[in-house]
């Protein structure tokens, strides 16, 4: 600071009016540079399969509607369709179910699917954004098609629609779930 001041008696005004305009030009090219709308880059673990894709995200200051559209587009780009899983880490059929996802069978239901995992714990707070109610677990939800509103359907498909968290269990009623319209099939099976 010293020698600010310094360099300013020995320049004049002059000088002065420079290290002003150096500061404001400084200034405005660091905010012009600043994005008023970041692209949403929440901290997610992304497990690709061959067929379907799995990620996990943690939660973060970036709203869960901006997070799920962020998906959506990746979803769209891999055609598969978008479903919503919520979890957490001390649910223990959570934890089975998890454990499933290499079994061959448990690979063929996920077919086209983008799941989205979503921790209770982390976003419950925020699952209004994207019309979630209180829910048990281990659930599936499924993202509505409007681009613009990107809602879950009033379709969500939890532990009520298998006996037992197993590979032959839940594959059938995953895969009749994902692979159409899940409209259908909770009509079907309620």
């Amino acid at each position: 600071m010293q020698s600010i001041v310094k360099l300013t008696r020995e320049y004049g005004l002059f000088k002065h009016l420079f290290f002003r305009i150096v500061f404001i030009l400084f200034l405005s090219v660091f905010l012009l540079s600043c994005d008023s709308h970041p692209t949403p880059k929440s901290n997610y673990t992304n497990q690709s399969y061959e067929g379907f894709t799995i990620v996990e995200v943690e939660w973060d200051d970036i709203p869960l509607k901006q997070v799920i559209q962020s998906h959506h587009q990746l979803a769209l780009n891999k055609n598969q369709k978008v479903f919503i899983q919520i979890t957490a880490e001390w649910c223990s059929p959570c934890k089975r179910l998890r454990t499933k996802t290499d079994d061959p069978l448990m690979k063929k239901a996920y077919q086209g699917t983008y799941i989205i995992r979503l921790d209770r714990d982390e976003w419950e707070k925020d699952f209004s954004e994207i019309g979630i109610k209180k829910t048990p677990m281990p659930i599936f939800w499924e993202l509505g098609s409007d681009k613009n509103s990107l809602k879950v359907t009033n379709y969500a498909l939890d532990g009520n629609y298998w006996k037992e968290i197993t590979a032959e269990a839940l594959s059938p009623v995953l895969k009749a779930y994902f692979s159409g319209d899940a409209r259908s099939f909770i009509e079907r099976n309620n």
